[in-house]
């Protein structure tokens, strides 16, 4: 996913000067294709994360689209003040692009797991925040946060993310999501990575005919609320998939709409453990740890257990 963003980004940076790539030396990761380019439009600001963001916020006041490429648990926790008060304050056009969703660095421990940061950034007036399930959501995020200006967050994952989309979708982003399949049980509605684990989810429970629609929620803030409204008014029951604290995330978001239109549904949230994890693992040793395989999921699902 981080190269087929940061490929669409050079595309689009070749078409327009302002586009500036800030790196705090995350060397490699097509960056050094980048600077190899277009030198006069890369800036690698050191190991040096808060002062990355603070040159981006400048960068912007001159005119230009800085967007500060940095894993993505840095990007959000380590940088929290500056992206308060240096960007979002000012309501700046600087693009937070993280990469290492959920526990897409399981391997390196806590310092490296975003599992928060979600929560983080919806809390920051003018925010947008933006988690693609795939390869093909994330490139088409280049020219929609170029044309939409503000403050804007991208979770990413690092590789090897299963296709959702077509390489070829014309997706609509202005909608903040996509019904991917449809049904009159059971809506599940999942973001990142966990929109293909929500499919295969569907498939499982249609064995045990659980009618099951999934929706790809690839826009956190501003919630899409009268769009998901709209889906969630044909079912009875709704669950929430993500791989972020259960608290702050996507199904919070989704529990504070319903609230605020006065709809009642059964609601189900499905997200990490309000814990650190304190072992190592890769992701799918992990979210098996975690109840978030897609055999535990159905099962809880079917049976209507926590």
């Amino acid at each position: 996913m981080r190269a087929a963003f940061l490929e669409a980004l050079l595309v689009e940076a070749h078409k327009d000067t302002r586009i500036i790539l800030v790196s705090p030396d995350t060397g490699g990761f097509h960056c050094e294709t980048f600077r190899r380019e277009l030198p006069g439009q890369y800036l690698n600001a050191g190991i040096a994360e808060q002062n990355a963001v603070g040159i981006a916020a400048g960068l912007a006041l001159a005119g230009r689209r800085p967007f500060v490429f940095n894993t993505l648990s840095f990007n959000s926790f380590r940088c929290f003040e500056q992206v308060r008060l240096d960007v979002c304050a000012m309501r700046l056009s600087v693009v937070l692009v993280g990469v290492g969703a959920g526990l897409d660095y399981g391997l390196f421990g806590p310092s490296h797991h975003a599992m928060e940061d979600m929560s983080l950034m919806r809390s920051l007036p003018d925010m947008s925040v933006f988690s693609p399930a795939d390869d093909t959501v994330a490139a088409a995020l280049v020219q929609h946060t170029v044309q939409g200006g503000g403050p804007a967050y991208l979770r990413l994952d690092r590789a090897g993310t299963p296709l959702v989309y077509q390489r070829d979708a014309r997706i609509e982003l202005s909608q903040g999501l996509a019904l991917l399949r449809t049904g009159r049980d059971l809506l599940i509605a999942a973001t990142g990575r966990m929109v293909e684990r929500a499919m295969e989810v569907a498939d499982t429970l249609s064995a045990s005919l659980v009618d099951t629609s999934v929706v790809d929620v690839f826009r956190l803030k501003p919630f899409p609320a009268r769009r998901f409204l709209d889906l969630a008014e044909s079912c009875p029951r709704i669950a929430t998939l993500e791989e972020h604290s259960a608290s702050g995330g996507l199904g919070t978001a989704i529990l504070e709409v319903l609230a605020d239109h006065g709809l009642t549904r059964s609601v189900r949230r499905f997200g990490l453990p309000d814990r650190f994890y304190h072992v190592c693992g890769d992701r799918d040793y992990m979210h098996k740890a975690s109840g978030l395989d897609a055999a535990a999921l159905a099962a809880r699902l079917v049976d209507n257990r926590p």
